[in-house]
């Protein structure tokens, strides 16, 4: 005889009896559940703890990471993870492939770093070294310093490199900004970067252009009103910002070291950057935030004399050689970020636990002199090394730009700062006016769209919901389907609406925490998980609490309106979450937690994209709701035989006869089958 489900009493539901639901599954009892011996709520739990601070979206990457290597599926093997290096790891990022020095010495006069204070610093924190007081041979960095004092010979197959493209001379954006282009230039040459050669050693003349970062031409058009296009009005935008405090326009020149084949021929081995989430690691609540970042990083670099004559250029009307590193060399960004992950080290010996991203470093304190004081012995071991850094760049507060997002320790929140939102908001509505008269806009400038949207998504959740008609655009301009531009106008609406909020410094209904472990762990209502099933057209349910309650609650229902079966599976799990949150739900500022045995539907929150039209509609509705309550979603994958409770009761309203059934899940003693899903569903 089956274990009769006991009385479920629910202001919205009678007395009920499932005793025919019990029949119809195997008679198992179920124990109360309980979140906190989930094996992958034990495995989040583990991570937050180990990040301190972080985003949501930092919480997201490492899970996924996490269970997909620890965590077993169907009973089959593990199989290993294969990541790329870590960029705050030095160890990690030595690639001795990579780090190839020189045949010949280098002249110490042509170059500004100091190797023996390099050397006394990588001894204060290296176990292998520090006991001599030396570099020892066997060391990474032995090799390291070498690729210093006979400078950095970047391995490439030069016999394999074919011109990707035909160029004739340097670039229009060289002409385009002949002053600062030449300024720059000779600026490079003044410290060595370029130096003169002749003709008949020459292998191959690479061309240079003339960049302006699209992040400086919005500040100067939000700040002076003029729009950059060519010398004349960069001059004007630079006297305006200097006359107003501001730093001005630069710009930058690079070298095409992929038309000519160099960069095709090169080895450049992938690797993971610091990211946003590292850098959010070190915050405090209502702590000091110092930036500060390194003058050209990159050409500080000595490259050796071996390879030179393929890094030639004309300026002009003289050819020069690259004496350093260059921007445009694919391999030169994993070289720098690796020294860098190694200047890291130096600092945490000095007692200093920053955060980089390349040339740029930030530290975090508890008061505002500490802050100063930490980037003083921070500029000092820079400094000591031959850098130099940019002191008109330092920066102290509470609320700080660190690599374009203002970190605000005050609110422990996230946006984009106030210029930088203004600005892209005037070129969406500029790009919306011209779609809604219907005038389509370039491939590059969409694409720069996609881009720019990408990277503001990493502090909304929501956002990657409303970024997937541009990707669209981006890849069918004018053939994109009517249906698609519609919905391409509402996301770029929406984007503009957002953004006006972050333009007047307020952080809106839509804001991104930064989350703490430690404040988690003090807060009971911190965290609500709810796991759930779908039951193909029969209903669904779930049941819920706050992480640590005793008691849960549960929740079952059939389908209103009825579902079809042949409609998509996904979509009936999206739908069961998106009914907790719009009638069961009643948490805010807390990370909420969903299990699900659905892994599509775990991965498609995780992401915040969805590529089925009705399920994109309901992931909408879900990711709306949880910014407007300031929820932080993560949804994490669990096996099907761990979701028998769930899958029971997605069955329970419909065999009872009811549309909806609530109450405490202590209130149940279930005997119901152990199916893994399929066993008792109606036929």
């Amino acid at each position: 005889m089956a274990v009769p489900v006991a009385s479920m009493k629910n202001s919205n539901c009678a007395d009920i009896n499932v005793t025919a639901f019990d029949n119809a599954k195997e008679n198992v009892e179920y124990p109360t559940p309980n979140f906190l011996k989930v094996q992958q709520i034990q495995c989040l739990l583990r991570y937050i703890t180990s990040k301190g601070t972080f985003s949501l979206n930092t919480l997201k990457r490492g899970m996924h990471s996490y269970m997909k290597a620890h965590v077993p599926r169907g009973g089959a093997p593990t199989t290993p993870v294969v990541s790329k290096p870590d960029g705050l790891s030095v160890t990690e990022m030595f690639d001795a492939k990579l780090f190839q020095p020189g045949s010949y010495s280098l002249d110490p006069r042509s170059y500004d770093l100091i190797p023996a204070q390099m050397r006394n610093y990588h001894c204060s924190h290296c176990a292998t070294c520090k006991p001599f007081n030396s570099v020892v041979p066997s060391c990474y960095f032995a090799t390291m310093m070498k690729c210093i004092t006979h400078g950095w010979h970047p391995p490439c197959n030069y016999s394999a490199i074919i011109p990707k493209y035909r160029t004739t001379g340097n670039y229009p954006s060289v002409s385009k900004y002949s002053v600062s282009a030449t300024k720059e230039f000779n600026d490079m040459v003044a410290h060595g970067v370029v130096i003169p050669c002749t003709v008949a050693n020459i292998k191959l003349v690479n061309p240079i252009g003339a960049i302006l970062k699209n992040s400086d031409k919005v500040r100067a058009k939000v700040l002076t009103g003029v729009h950059i296009v060519d010398q004349a009005s960069l001059t004007l935008a630079s006297d305006k910002l200097v006359a107003a405090g501001q730093a001005k326009v630069k710009v930058r020149l690079t070298t095409d070291l992929s038309a000519t084949g160099i960069n095709g021929a090169s080895v450049s081995p992938p690797f993971r950057y610091p990211s946003l989430g590292d850098a959010l690691r070190i915050i405090k609540r209502n702590s000091y935030i110092a930036s500060g970042d390194v003058s050209r990083y990159f050409h500080s670099f000595p490259l050796a004399i071996d390879g030179r004559y393929y890094w030639a250029v004309e300026y002009g009307g003289i050819y020069w050689v690259y004496a350093r590193c260059c921007f445009g060399h694919t391999a030169c960004p994993y070289y720098a970020s690796t020294w860098s992950a190694e200047f890291r080290q130096w600092a945490i010996a000095a007692g200093l636990d920053p955060a980089f991203m390349v040339d740029d470093w930030m530290l975090s304190e508890d008061t505002e002199e500490k802050a100063l004081e930490g980037m003083k012995v921070l500029c000092k071991i820079f400094e000591d090394c031959g850098f130099a850094m940019s002191k008109e760049k330092f920066q102290v507060g509470k609320q700080l730009v660190f690599i374009g997002v203002l970190i605000d320790t005050e609110t422990m929140t996230m946006r984009f700062e106030c210029t930088q939102a203004r600005g892209m908001r005037l070129q969406l509505q500029s790009y919306l006016d011209s779609l809604i008269k219907g005038t389509h806009i370039g491939h590059g400038t969409s694409r720069h769209i996609c881009g720019k949207l990408n990277w503001y998504s990493e502090i909304v959740q929501s956002g990657r919901m409303h970024i997937r008609s541009w990707w669209i655009y981006q890849r069918n301009g004018a053939e994109t389907q009517s249906k698609s531009m519609l919905r391409l106008v509402q996301d770029t609406q929406w984007w503009i609406n957002l953004l006006q909020t972050w333009e007047g410094n307020q952080s809106g209904q839509v804001e991104y925490k930064i989350l703490s472990s430690e404040e988690l762990r003090t807060n009971p209502k911190s965290m609500i998980i709810m796991q759930s099933d779908a039951s193909g057209t029969d209903g669904f349910g779930y049941y819920y609490s706050y992480l640590g309650d005793e008691e849960m609650e549960y929740t079952s229902k059939t389908w209103n309106p009825p579902l079809r079966i042949e409609e998509h599976s996904h979509k009936f799990e999206l739908l069961a979450l998106d009914d907790f949150l719009m009638t069961s739900c009643e948490a805010e500022d807390a990370i909420l937690v969903w299990l699900t045995d659905n892994e599509g539907a775990a991965w498609t929150v995780n992401k915040g994209r969805c590529a089925d039209d009705q399920s994109a509609a309901v992931l909408t509705s879900i990711l709306q709701i949880c910014d407007q309550r300031r929820l932080q979603i993560i949804a994490l994958w669990v096996p099907r035989e761990e979701n028998e409770f769930a899958d029971y009761l997605s069955h329970l309203a419909f065999y009872s006869d009811r549309d909806v059934v609530k109450g405490k899940v202590s209130d149940i003693t279930v005997g119901a089958g152990s199916s893994g899903g399929e066993g008792g569903k109606k036929r």
